[in-house]
């Protein structure tokens, strides 16, 4: 499946090259997958639906499970990236059943159900991903974040310290572990690692935000301030994480 995380100019240029492609392909499915996806990602769903229909109907017309694996990956994929989660769900289950091992689907599946609050559910389903070998950075993260959700604190100390062995600079990561130091109440050591998460992406509002809280709750006003002002010049604050911010005690 084609990376999310691709320069918006490098997903044109595969656009384009895809598109001219199929021209002389026109019912190659792992061509049509990558074209759904691509539009997907450039928020052209409209189009991105048709080209991922297409896929389908020709996948289940060849009946090859390995196909149809990768067909319900992406559609579930592209249904989670649209909000349209219980759909996004039946086409994950569907890539889970053919391949239990799948674990970008379950990893995937985890994003889905975090996103619709269903916090054990995700937390099964990362443990899954981790089980089939599907280590990417943001695999660990993800459980590490499921793990915090579930208070889990300590788990998700463990968690963390592993990823950033391998990846020390990961900002999401070291704010992470900054919530778990915060649920173990051990402030001096969350402040530690949300300022190595503004030190390693100056723009990460949510380490700021925290900073600027507990800062306030240890009486160092000014660099309350400091972190504060910060957030004036950075995008919104995820919703859940005001809320979690709201809930630390004075």
């Amino acid at each position: 499946m084609i990376p999310d995380n691709l320069p918006k100019d490098e997903l044109r240029r595969k656009l384009k090259e895809t598109e001219k492609y199929l021209e002389d392909h026109p019912e190659d499915i792992m061509a049509l997958l990558d074209m759904g996806m691509l539009l997907t990602y450039l928020d052209q769903l409209g189009d991105a639906s048709i080209e991922l229909g297409h896929a389908e109907v020709l996948a289940t017309y060849e009946d090859d499970p390995d196909l149809l694996e990768e067909v319900y990956l992406c559609r579930g994929t592209a249904l989670f990236l649209k909000h349209q989660h219980e759909e996004a769900i039946s086409y994950l289950k569907k890539a889970i059943k053919i391949n239990p091992k799948n674990g970008l689907a379950h990893y995937m599946m985890c994003n889905v159900l975090l996103k619709m609050r269903r916090n054990k559910g995700a937390l099964y389903h990362i443990n899954q991903a981790i089980e089939a070998q599907h280590t990417a950075p943001e695999v660990y993260y993800k459980l590490a974040y499921t793990l915090n959700r579930h208070g889990r604190h300590k788990d998700a100390v463990d968690c963390l310290r592993k990823l950033l062995r391998t990846t020390p600079e990961y900002a999401d990561a070291l704010c992470e572990l900054g919530k778990s130091y915060v649920g173990l109440k051990k402030v001096k050591h969350a402040i530690i690692c949300f300022k190595r998460a503004v030190q390693a992406d100056p723009k990460h509002a949510i380490s700021h935000a925290y900073l600027g809280s507990l800062y306030r709750r240890t009486g160092q006003d000014h660099l309350a301030g400091q972190h504060l002002r910060e957030l004036l010049d950075l995008d919104l604050v995820d919703m859940d994480e005001l809320r979690m911010l709201s809930k630390l005690k004075e």
